[in-house]
């Protein structure tokens, strides 16, 4: 079954310069909607302005707070189900609020023409046509915002599934915090230790060797065999021979098993 598990996720570096980027955005979407909100308590628009402001203030506390650890505080408090949950909750809600201020700013567009004067309350009102340029500025902002939320989502959601499957995800330093990644790749390690110790050939003594050894020199293991794993003592390098295939007078095998006498 697929569980969601939690420990530390390995992303790259560069998921950090987006976080700045979400970082300075939304405050300056919070000081453009609150600028907006000082005139007349924003107009028409303020519907859309207070959403924007509340988002403005969730992204920095707890989204940002929670979704970068990088203060130890944060690290013992983090946890990639909770950031996942933050990182896609952010996205569709500055969606939401770009969308609504795209809304109300094409609705109340009169507010922004050079022609016209607003008649709100109980006069003329020359601050509408700068709130609604502000508004416009916030407008833009919160769809930059929206992407950027975005993109670290679908980041987030490759890294977290690397996680999960246990394997290394590309642009990760093989020096990351993944513990999960760390015991697969040496349970990995082991298993092809032990697939490579089972093919190669264990050399089997023959204490009987000496004991059961003929006239020739041979070794022999009781049975009228000759293995071919018997150790030989050292002996000074062959010196090649012309006239036949590996250096040898009559084959390249022809001495194998026999006594240094016989070579």
């Amino acid at each position: 079954m697929y569980m969601l598990k939690g420990g530390v996720v390995p992303v790259p570096r560069w998921i950090l310069i987006f976080r700045m980027f979400q970082l300075f955005f939304a405050i300056l979407v919070l000081g453009l909607t609150a600028y907006c909100l000082s005139v007349y308590d924003g107009g028409p628009l303020r519907p859309p302005l207070i959403a924007t402001i509340v988002i403005a203030c969730l992204t920095l506390v707890p989204i940002l707070l929670l979704t970068t650890p990088l203060h130890l505080a944060q690290r013992k408090i983090y946890d990639p189900r909770v950031a996942l949950l933050l990182d896609g909750f952010a996205a569709l809600y500055w969606l939401a609020a770009f969308s609504a201020l795209a809304s109300y700013q094409h609705i109340f567009r009169h507010y922004g023409s050079e022609s016209s004067r607003v008649v709100f309350g109980f006069g003329n009102c020359y601050l509408c046509r700068k709130v609604w340029r502000t508004g416009l500025a916030a407008t833009v902002f919160s769809a930059v915002e929206f992407l950027l939320f975005l993109l670290t989502s679908l980041a987030f959601i490759y890294y977290y599934h690397c996680h999960l499957a246990d394997i290394r995800a590309p642009g990760v330093s093989s020096h990351g915090t993944d513990q999960s990644g760390t015991r697969a790749a040496a349970a990995e390690a082991t298993t092809i230790g032990a697939e490579h110790h089972q093919m190669t050939p264990n050399p089997q003594h023959n204490h009987n060797t000496g004991a059961e050894a003929g006239a020739d020199g041979a070794g022999y293991d009781g049975q009228g065999q000759t293995p071919s794993n018997i150790p030989y003592p050292p002996t000074s390098p062959r010196q090649p021979h012309s006239g036949a295939y590996g250096g040898y007078e009559n084959g390249a095998n022809s001495g194998y098993g026999a006594a240094p006498n016989q070579l």
